[in-house]
């Protein structure tokens, strides 16, 4: 967070924010105020679905920071984390 506020102020890039666009909608949750700054700082936002590209792009992000995952990081984990136990799990459209 601090990095990202200092490269903005002296205009240096500030590389990519993963999970951009994700939203509690309390800002009374510190991290919540820190994913809205760092979204809004960001050169490059990756994005995971479309309710997060729908937050970035009613906070006025530009079309041309925001990426696309193919993934989702948090399913991504704890789909991993299950195999690792010996569960079998599986993706479903």
């Amino acid at each position: 967070m601090a990095a990202t506020i200092f490269g903005g102020q002296a205009l240096y890039p500030c590389g990519a924010r993963g999970k951009a666009g994700l939203r509690s909608f309390d800002r009374g949750m510190p991290e919540e105020v820190n994913r809205l700054v760092t979204d809004a700082l960001s050169d490059y936002c990756f994005i995971t679905s479309e309710a997060a590209d729908g937050n970035l792009r009613r906070e006025g992000v530009p079309e041309k920071r925001k990426y696309s995952l193919l993934v989702n990081v948090m399913i991504d984990t704890l789909f991993t984390s299950l195999m690792g136990r010996g569960f079998e799990v599986g993706y479903f459209p």
